[in-house]
């Protein structure tokens, strides 16, 4: 293995700090035709912002294709990775060479949006940039982390690198396949050409500041002044639950950036009605599409506000645009949508009762009380605040108000089954930060901008506010809720920066922007330095500590069981290993230790249904079973396949005691 990790059976280990010189620096080849794309797409669009959204909207549209063609034909390697981000970087360096069009440095373009601001509106600016240069600190230094990266969505990249496709596979864990994988597959080209996860929580840190830029970029197309822009940018920026993901493998800042820029780019449609418009606007919503499943109510409920920001030639312009971008959606997220159809007959996933969708995502009944009790569920989510007495009476409060609807507060019907409803204890964690300031500030700006609707714009603000609302509404009535909903708010408290950056931007600053640094600046900047998974300070800082302990942050206690699993595995010299769940899904770091990226082993997951298992072709030397010690049929598929069991702790290795290890791939 590469100097990231310990290995498992050699004990290295590498520097906690991330360096560039670590990685292979294949890895940067599609930074470097981002780069490229960006100074291609500045020289045509002439705007900052707009260029990009652009490049970043074309340059992960290209990624998918381009994954997605080789996968087709399991030629998903490093080889042929690498030779076309080569030729893509050589084909934009020679446009470039070639143009007669020299785009204007950006050193002279941050100078001059500097010396246009006023003193307040630098300070907004100078906390935001603060918190990308402590954001981007933390995500390079921290190996992915949170318990659904583990479970999911890094063990379906590990799968797929192996594999060379992006087909479904057997596992016991059914997301890693129905899941929409767009996050994911730019991990995967990280992944496979640098052979580590250095860059996989960097996925959403960029999204993170593309989603500011789509925001800035809507006001302004918008009309607001220059500090309503920069208002607005700073409060999505200093979301808590925006803080706290951003620096993770997760996929909520990225939707959100996708969501964000179709907004961005509808605007720019209405402005000017052109195909090259028209095609960005429909990538970032297949972006969207292929990286979270809310956006399918989350995008039109984003767009209700074109009603009225839209003129009726738009309208007309867009239909005659339509086939264009049908075709450009379908071939960005129709590959994923076709293998999801084979296997489900939908291509948004299983139905309820498939052996892969054992209980649904959405409310089994949708009654105005019932929908009206959800939204107080997820109205409460952002109340996870307080010291513990305020805590239990914001909790008792809620439960009564929806006893007061004449409601079980814990309707299994309405409820993530086993769940009860109850706030989430307070911490600096994704589950656990609420958004609460931010909720109230807009819950008063909503409120104002009601009787100004007759004013100039007024009608706009309502309309943006009215979006956002349906948004809300949507959201609480269709899904089932959740403890942790307060990440999966975050597009809609982004898409709310818009609305309330412009009203406050039309105050003076004295009465917002102070009052706006102190509180949610102080909050975001504690927040990116206090992160519970990911801390820069105290005893468990990712400066302090090694890679592979970060992977257990969420469970330090496992990480000595499970790493001497790994041991056994790695020292009986076996290289056909199977993995398989039991009362965890934590899988990740089982790829991790064993030398999944490099391929010092073949990984793969088992999935067991009675005496069947699945892929049957499949003989493995070894089986790492995740917490799954004195689970019956998991000690029935060991002894099929003949395994001499060992316990570690609650983790269970299986080793074939006469079988000579596999050859590598």
């Amino acid at each position: 293995m590469r100097g990231v990790y310990r290995s498992a059976a050699a004990g290295r280990e590498a520097s906690p700090l991330y360096w560039p010189f670590r990685t292979t620096m294949l890895e940067y080849l599609p930074l470097a035709a981002f780069l490229l794309l960006f100074q291609v797409v500045r020289s045509r669009l002439k705007r900052l912002r707009l260029a990009f959204l652009a490049a970043a909207t074309v340059w992960t549209a290209f990624t998918v294709v381009v994954t997605e063609a080789l996968g087709a034909f399991h030629a998903l390697q490093r080889t042929a990775l690498a030779s076309i981000w080569l030729a893509a970087c050589a084909g934009l360096a020679l446009i470039l060479f070639r143009s007669r069009s020299r785009p204007a440095s950006l050193w002279s373009l941050v100078r001059a949006e500097w010396r246009a601001m006023d003193p307040w509106t630098r300070a907004l600016a100078g906390v935001s940039a603060l918190l990308a240069v402590i954001l981007g600190v933390t995500a390079l230094n921290c190996a992915p982390n949170t318990y659904d990266v583990m479970a999911y969505h890094m063990p379906r990249v590990m799968v797929w690198l192996q594999n060379r496709t992006l087909e479904f596979f057997p596992t016991h864990m059914a997301n890693m396949n129905f899941m929409p994988p767009g996050n994911e597959i730019i991990q995967l080209n990280f992944a496979v050409l640098g052979q580590d996860d250095q860059l996989a929580n960097a996925t959403q840190w960029f999204a993170w500041i593309g989603a500011l830029a789509a925001v800035s970029l809507s006001l302004q197309l918008l009309g607001a002044e220059r500090r309503g822009q920069w208002m607005g940018l700073f409060l999505a920026a200093t979301l808590p639950q925006g803080i706290l993901v951003a620096t993770g493998a997760k996929n909520d800042v990225t939707v959100t950036f996708w969501l964000m820029a179709a907004f961005a780019f509808a605007l720019v449609f209405e402005q000017e009605a052109t195909r090259r418009h028209a095609a960005l606007l429909a990538l970032a919503a297949a972006l969207s599409l292929l990286t979270k499943s809310l956006s399918w109510f989350l995008l039109p409920a984003f767009g209700l506000c074109l009603l009225v920001a839209w003129k009726r030639n738009a309208w007309m312009a867009l239909f005659r645009q339509s086939g264009v971008m049908i075709a450009l959606i379908v071939l960005v997220a129709g590959p994923f949508w076709l293998r999801s159809y084979r296997e489900y007959g939908s291509i948004t996933g299983p139905r309820i009762g498939n052996r892969d969708m054992l209980f649904g995502y959405e409310c089994e009944r949708f009654t105005a009380t019932g929908i009206a009790a959800n939204v107080i569920r997820n109205l409460a989510v952002q109340f996870n605040t307080g010291p513990d007495r305020l805590h239990q009476s914001l909790d008792n409060g809620f439960r009564s108000a929806v006893s007061g609807l004449g409601e079980d507060p814990d309707d299994q019907r309405s409820l993530w089954p086993g769940s009860r409803f109850h706030l989430q204890p307070f911490y600096w964690g994704e589950g656990g930060m609420s958004n609460t300031a931010h909720l109230l500030l807009c819950i008063g700006l909503a409120l104002v901008a009601v009787p100004g609707w007759r004013k100039p714009d007024g009608r706009l603000i309502l309309a943006l506010w009215a979006s956002a609302v349906v948004a809300f509404l949507l959201f609480s009535g269709y899904l089932r809720w959740q403890p942790w909903h307060t990440r999966l708010h975050l597009p809609i408290f982004v898409f709310a920066a818009i609305p309330a950056g412009w009203m406050l931007g039309g105050l003076p600053s004295k009465w917002t922007a102070a009052p706006v640094l102190v509180l949610f600046g102080g909050v975001a900047l504690y927040a990116s330095t206090q992160n519970t998974l990911r801390p820069l300070t105290g005893p468990y800082s990712i400066f302090d500590v090694n890679r592979t302990a970060t992977l257990f942050s969420e469970r330090r206690a496992d990480g000595p069981s499970y790493e001497a699993a790994s041991s056994s595995i790695a020292n009986s010299g076996c290289r056909k290993v199977a993995v398989i769940g039991g009362r965890s899904h934590f899988y990740y770091p089982a790829f991790v230790l064993l030398g999944g990226f490099t391929g010092e082993r073949e990984i793969r997951f088992l999935r067991q249904e009675g005496t069947k298992v699945e892929p049957a072709d499949y003989q493995p030397c070894a089986l790492f079973c995740v917490e799954c010690a004195r689970i019956q049929d998991r000690a029935r598929l060991m002894r099929q396949f003949d395994f001499q069991v060992q316990d570690f702790a609650d983790h269970q290795v299986g080793l074939k005691a006469n079988a000579a290890p596999a050859p590598g791939r």
